[in-house]
C-alpha cells in the first residue's frame, strides 16, 4: 500500500506591476502606433493588389511586390530582433517591456503588431468551415483549429485587458 503524498505547499502568486521607470502607454499613443505599424505591414501590398485588379493583372509590379513582402518582414521580424521595436513604436516612442523591464522576444512582437494575421486566420476558418467540399480530415482539423486560435488571440487579449484585474492581457 502507498503512502499518502503531502500536498505541496502552493507558490505565492507575485503581482506583476510596471517595473520602475515605465508606464503604461495612453490610448492615443497606442492607436497611433498600431495604426503606423498597419501602414508599415500592409499599405504597399494593399496598393499592389488595387493595382492589379484595376489593371487586370496585366501590370508589371514585381519591385513593388517584393518590396510589399520586405516591409511587413523588416517591421514584424528583424527590427524587433534587432532593436526591440517596431516601426511604429519608434515613431510613438513606446516599447514592450515584461514585469522584469526587459524587451519581450520578437515572436511577441509579431503577434502584438499584426492583428491583421489574426482577422485573416478568422476569415480563412469561417471559408473553411462553411465550405461544402471540405474533407473533414484530421489534418484539416488541426488546420482549421489552428486557424480558430489564431483569431481568438485578439479579442482574447481584449477580454484580459478588460476583465483581469492587473490588465495585462493574455501576454
Amino acid at each position: 500500500m502507498k503512502k499518502a503524498k503531502e500536498p505541496r505547499a502552493r507558490k505565492e502568486r507575485i503581482v506583476k506591476e510596471f517595473p520602475e521607470g515605465f508606464d503604461e502607454v495612453n490610448k492615443a499613443r497606442a492607436w497611433f502606433r498600431s495604426i503606423v505599424d498597419l501602414v508599415v505591414n500592409f499599405a504597399l501590398f494593399s496598393f499592389y493588389l488595387l493595382t492589379n485588379i484595376v489593371a487586370g493583372g496585366a501590370s508589371d509590379l514585381t519591385y513593388i511586390l517584393i518590396l510589399s513582402l520586405i516591409l511587413p518582414i523588416f517591421n514584424l521580424i528583424f527590427m524587433p530582433y534587432k532593436t526591440g521595436r517596431t516601426v511604429g513604436q519608434w515613431i510613438t516612442t513606446t516599447r514592450y517591456v515584461n514585469s522584469r523591464g526587459n524587451n519581450p522576444p520578437f515572436l511577441y512582437h509579431l503577434l502584438k503588431s499584426s492583428p491583421v494575421i489574426s482577422y485573416l486566420s478568422g476569415a480563412g476558418a469561417f471559408l473553411v468551415i462553411i465550405s461544402a467540399s471540405t474533407e473533414w480530415t484530421n489534418g484539416m482539423i488541426g488546420v482549421v483549429a489552428t486557424l480558430v486560435i489564431l483569431f481568438l488571440l485578439v479579442p482574447g487579449d481584449w477580454l484580459f485587458k478588460k476583465l483581469h484585474h492587473q490588465s495585462f492581457g493574455i501576454w
